[in-house]
């Protein structure tokens, strides 16, 4: 009969049909319950913002298709089906449905559940699907997991879904806690459209037939499919769109906390591919990752003996390793800028991408780093060679090579060494331990006074650090950069530079290299008495720590050199040396120390035998015996008008100097700096090391642009281009 009025708690039928016009109000939080052991027919939707749960029991069973069959059965909460009961959404009470069973909490499954025959009858579930002992009958229907919870497929009874697709939202995971079955005449489509599936290392059951994995493209809904372990090589296609075999969408978690292999064959394409579960995952085909590539601690990708790559076309976070006894890679050959982060190990790792590769944290190369295009910056952080691994840089359409800070520590003893291919070449000689060799790219080096004043080195040095210092001078040290580490300088004449400490003056090796004709470069040091940090620099050089000022000039036809004196206390006397090759000095003339040890004094040699163009350099000598080097510098026979006239840096984004042969200062100049448009934009008269200062002012405060420097002495004129970034 009719109903009317409100329910609260809960409601049991017991017999007949519910009317529609005769339905009663239910209080939030009601259940309505059918339990009088027959049939009931219903004709009415569930209201679920009223009815939070339905249970039929007592062997009762609720035909939902009769009197109509378009409307949605929704739940806020629990569907409960007992042992003997059965939920019916086919014709059997009267029609097929043709909209879905919407539940919004668990469905608890003891009895019978079956879906409609017609297209549009599925179920929706938003919470767990537990099944104990239950009959669930899919016809060829879909089952959804949905909503903004967790749930999970769990029971006591293994669940066949024809058609089973997660769409939860992000965050949200569906979990496998026992094995389930996917099988449908022609083949199932196990699909995740949104949130994660979390297989758990349960076993699939497939059908016959073509049986899809679906994980849909993009990330838009964080959509996930973990294995768990789980084997999922048995579907016959994998796809991300429904129609394109051989890729996977979304994220693909290989999860398992024991070994796992990752699908091959018919996969060649991921999105975002993950590596976890703290084990070894095996790849043994190449594979595309358009997404980013995640390898959690303690676990380990295996390329085994392979030569698999697997392509990284986006970032790459390495927190455990990759090994493998073949040539299997990483390579990170995207479109974009790549970032690279965190310290795991590589065992081979590539970059192709000339847009650039950012690294962060330590990450180690146990095998091979192959730069193949673009450069590797890492910042402040370190790339560390394993002691046997190489590295190799290349020069094609561009300089491609790391520049940042790269280490290694080699076992060398009395060997040669060439630590891995990083630009430091050793000969045999001598017993040195253990070696640490930390290089560093595209950092300029500026000395500051009183030793380094005006000193620029070229955008790398190096620290080579022993176990053992040589006991005897019997190595050759050669170093090795590309062009784009030159900071501008004259490669013509190279001066390699040595110091102990951060703190201690700069010493210069040997006599000046012209190392113009290769790229790299290559500059080399003979006779090694000692490892520490080393540098380049044209002859624009750091200074002894007693000497304050040192240049030459073509002075009506002699060289004029002048120099300064600060400390003069332990002060024996000064032998000038020349060369003619840059090379091979010999002395010239011998300077005696002024009488008064305690003043800055200034002194001066002149060269009257000036006939080729000529390198100098004043060899200072000391009470006890020791002596220390000036750098050198350069006086050609002809005036300014052929002399070397350069700024340096140049490009600058900042200051700039001018240097007249390698000098920075000893004469004096006139300088006008003059636009595009032809207007001054500041000019200065007065000695080249003063002018200097003010010049580095006037250019950090010009506007980005072309600039042409004249600079005018009493003999000649000379304009140079100076570009200011």
């Amino acid at each position: 009969g009719a109903l009317r009025g409100r329910v609260s708690g809960t409601f049991q039928l017991r017999a007949g049909s519910f009317v529609t016009g005769n339905a009663p109000i239910y209080e939030p939080g009601s259940k309505l319950m059918y339990s009088g052991g027959g049939t009931f027919n219903r004709n009415t939707e569930w209201d679920p913002a009223t009815v939070q749960k339905v249970e039929v029991t007592n062997n009762t069973t609720l035909y939902c298709g009769f009197n109509g069959t378009s409307f949605t059965h929704t739940l806020a909460d629990s569907l409960i089906i007992q042992s003997g009961s059965t939920y019916d959404m086919t014709s059997g009470g009267g029609a097929n449905m043709t909209a879905p069973t919407q539940v919004g909490g668990n469905l608890w499954l003891k009895g019978t559940m079956l879906l409609s025959g017609s297209v549009g009858g599925d179920l929706e579930v938003a919470g767990d699907f537990q099944n104990d002992g239950g009959t669930f009958t899919c016809n060829s229907r879909l089952t959804t997991f949905n909503g903004s919870t967790n749930g999970s497929i769990k029971g006591s009874s293994n669940t066949n879904f024809c058609l089973l697709t997660v769409n939860k939202t992000s965050g949200n995971t569906l979990t496998a806690s026992v094995p389930f079955t996917a099988s449908l005449a022609g083949g199932s489509i196990v699909r995740v459209q949104g949130g994660t599936f979390d297989l758990n290392g349960q076993t699939i059951t497939l059908g016959g037939g073509t049986n899809a994995l679906r994980v849909d493209a993009g990330f838009t809904n964080g959509q996930t499919l973990k294995t768990g372990g789980t084997n999922i090589s048995s579907f016959n296609t994998y796809t991300d769109n429904g129609i394109t075999t051989a890729t996977l969408g979304g994220k693909i978690d290989y999860s398992g906390t024991g070994s796992e292999s990752l699908l091959n064959t018919l996969v060649a394409t991921y999105n975002q591919l993950w590596i976890t579960g703290g084990a070894t995952k095996s790849i043994s085909q190449s594979a595309t990752a358009n997404g980013n590539v995640n390898i959690d601690p303690s676990t380990t990708l295996d390329f085994g003996a392979t030569a698999s790559i697997l392509n990284a076309k986006a970032d790459v976070v390495n927190q455990g390793s990759t090994i493998g006894s073949g040539t299997g890679k990483i390579e990170m050959n995207g479109t974009a800028v790549q970032n690279m982060s965190g310290s795991g190990t590589y065992r081979n790792l590539d970059v192709n991408n000339t847009s650039d590769v950012n690294s962060s944290g330590k990450p180690t190369i146990s095998g091979k780093l192959n730069v193949v295009a673009g450069k590797v910056f890492t910042g402040s952080d370190t790339i560390i060679l394993g002691a046997t691994a190489t590295i190799t840089e290349t020069l094609g359409a561009g300089e491609y090579f790391v520049r940042g800070n790269l280490k290694t520590t080699r076992s060398v003893g009395t060997a040669a060494e060439t630590f891995g291919g990083m630009g430091v070449d050793l000969t045999a000689g001598a017993d040195l331990g253990t070696v640490t060799v930390n290089r560093q790219s595209g950092v300029v080096i500026t000395g500051s006074a009183p030793c380094c004043t005006g000193f620029n080195s070229i955008g790398r040095n190096w620290t080579i650090t022993p176990t053992i210092q040589p006991s005897v001078a019997n190595r050759t040290l050669t170093l090795s950069w590309y062009s784009d580490d030159d900071n501008a300088m004259d490669m013509t004449n190279l001066q390699l530079w040595k110091r102990s400490t951060v703190s201690d003056p700069w010493m210069m090796l040997d006599a000046p290299q012209d190392v113009s004709a290769s790229n790299p470069r290559s500059a080399t040091w003979s006779s090694v008495s000692s490892f520490s940090q080393f540098t380049g620099a044209d002859l624009n050089n750091p200074l002894p720590l007693s000497l304050m000022k040192f240049s030459g000039r073509n002075f009506n036809g002699t060289g004029l050199l002048t120099w300064t004196m600060a400390d003069q206390k332990d002060l024996k006397g000064f032998r000038v040396e020349k060369s003619i090759d840059g090379k091979n000095f010999t002395d010239i003339g011998v300077v005696a120390p002024s009488v008064d040890k305690a003043a800055e004094t200034a002194y001066s040699f002149t060269d009257r035998n000036l006939t080729k163009d000529s390198y100098y350099r004043i060899r200072i000598t000391h009470n006890d015996g020791t002596a220390t080097v000036s750098q050198v510098v350069i006086i050609r026979i002809e005036m300014l008008g052929n002399a070397d006239v350069q700024l340096y840096p140049n490009p600058s984004a900042s200051g700039a100097q001018i240097s007249i042969d390698g000098n920075l200062s000893g004469m004096d100049v006139d300088v006008r700096i003059i636009g595009t448009d032809g207007r001054e934009n500041g000019s200065l008269r007065g000695e080249l090391e003063t002018v200097n200062a003010q010049f580095s002012d006037i250019v950090k405060s010009l506007p980005a642009g072309v600039y042409q420097i004249k600079v005018v002495t009493d003999e000649a004129t000379k304009t140079v281009r100076l570009i200011k970034q």
